[in-house]
């Protein structure tokens, strides 16, 4: 990683890869939504948020193949921008450029030829095919004004079901299992906003499933919900980052201002982090810009006061960790 990179832990790489990811997935869904007719502007501004972050944030890590990936990308949009429409040809040449993005991201070396686009730009529009739409899994108790995603685990599917109508009336789109197993197995899939959990059953106990959860996704607000709160079990689980433990039988509103209370918190730890990331997305070119005005001194304490931010989240990580 060169002098003008600011010293990045594997971890925060990790995250980047991960947060790519997501933004790459959002794009798709943005991309779909133009050629199924959605309004240009508001689309593209998304799609373009997303190009230029991963741009700057690829080049701060020292990830130059896909800084170069996301730059051209970038720059074909941007002459989208200009005539202020896209073709369905120009929509299937930008997922196929996020699909390249994200195999280079995990080290693939997909063929991706840029002047498909030139050959593209002037063709008038045909019907889309060919095209593999984004893989998601939507919850049949989906909410257009959705709250966040609710991941239940119980072994009894009375309980799961009693659960899923209760938080469906709060506006939570509600993904149930009676195995921790393949719920755990579809964590990532699903990415939940939060898991309410059994603690005691027969493939895995509520304490297992914390322990996994944590692994997965450290913010993660996990709940119990139990007729079994036993104090040791309550002591390691607090240990380990439980979010809060409600024992049955429970009343339907203490249910719902829990998840409710949890998701604000998770949500505003997520913004928190994100709010950071861009910010040192942004840093690589900014400081380019800073120097070439001759602004040395004001680009040397920004990347100082990043590397504290940096430091400071680094020593939250790893106090959760030993925790």
């Amino acid at each position: 990683m060169g002098s003008k990179k600011l010293d990045a832990i594997e971890e925060d790489v990790k995250e980047f890869m991960l947060e790519c990811t997501e933004l790459l997935n959002q794009a798709e869904v943005d991309l779909l939504n133009l050629d199924r007719g959605g309004v240009f502007e508001k689309s593209y501004s998304s799609i373009f948020r997303v190009f230029h972050s991963l741009k700057g944030g690829a080049g701060m890590f020292g990830l130059s193949e896909m800084n170069q990936h996301m730059h051209h990308l970038e720059n074909d949009l941007t002459k989208c921008g200009a005539k202020k429409s896209i073709t369905h040809l120009e929509i299937s040449y930008f997922l196929k450029g996020v699909d390249a993005a994200k195999k280079i991201l995990f080290g693939d070396n997909p063929k991706f030829n840029f002047d498909d686009f030139n050959s593209k730009i002037e063709t008038p529009e045909v019907e889309l095919k060919n095209i593999t739409p984004l893989n998601k899994f939507i919850s049949h108790t989906h909410h257009e004004e959705s709250h966040g995603k609710i991941m239940i685990i119980d072994d009894e599917i009375e309980i799961t079901e009693i659960l899923k109508e209760i938080l469906i009336s709060a506006k939570f789109d509600v993904f149930s299992y009676t195995s921790a197993i393949l719920a755990l197995k579809d964590f990532k899939a699903i990415k939940p906003d939060m898991v309410i959990t059994d603690m005691k059953m027969p493939e895995m106990s509520g304490l297992d499933v914390l322990k996994k959860v944590k692994e997965l996704d450290i913010e993660m607000p996990v709940i119990y919900i139990s007729g079994h709160l036993d104090k040791k079990t309550l002591l390691d689980s607090i240990s380990i980052g439980i979010y809060a433990a409600i024992e049955k039988p429970y009343k339907e509103a203490e249910v719902i201002s829990t998840a409710v209370a949890a998701l604000k918190i998770s949500k505003m730890f997520k913004l928190v982090g994100r709010s950071i990331n861009l910010m040192l997305y942004q840093f690589a070119e900014l400081e380019d810009f800073m120097k070439q005005k001759g602004q040395h001194h004001q680009a040397k304490l920004i990347k100082s006061e990043l590397e504290s931010l940096i430091s400071y989240r680094k020593s939250i990580r790893d106090y959760k960790k030993a925790s």
